[in-house]
């Protein structure tokens, strides 16, 4: 580590090489450390030289298989950014908790049950879905 480098305990050291093809490597390049520094997935798109579809794509990606820590910020400014806070991280995770539970929770009730028997009824369709996280 060269003199007075200082890397915040969150902020991951990724490997490029360890990414799956150059899409990932430039999507990782073009986001910034920081909620302050969120970048909306248009910018990124325009930095990371692909759709912002697959910038999504991208990012997710990133989160499931590589652990990188990819925030969303909903207050200005919007967008992502690589989280670097324990803030930041409680933040994040709060927001997609509750995107969750309302969407499950919405889901129950386009099914007329209780969230509980609901998600009793999707548990082997969840068990799928996270072994294709994998």
């Amino acid at each position: 580590m060269l003199p007075g480098l200082v890397i915040p305990p969150l902020r991951p050291v990724v490997d490029p090489r360890t990414l799956c093809n150059l899409r990932e490597v430039n999507v990782l390049h073009a986001l910034e450390w920081g909620a302050e520094q969120a970048l909306q997935i248009t910018e990124l798109s325009v930095r990371a030289g692909i759709s912002a579809r697959d910038v999504q794509k991208v990012i997710d990606h990133l989160v499931f298989r590589h652990k990188v820590p990819v925030g969303t910020s909903m207050r200005a400014p919007y967008g992502n950014y690589l989280i670097e806070t324990d803030e930041d991280l409680a933040r994040s995770v709060q927001l997609f908790t509750r995107r969750g539970l309302h969407s499950l929770a919405r889901a129950s009730g386009l099914r007329r049950q209780s969230l509980k028997r609901y998600l009793a009824t999707i548990q082997p369709e969840l068990d799928l879905y996270l072994e294709d996280l994998r």
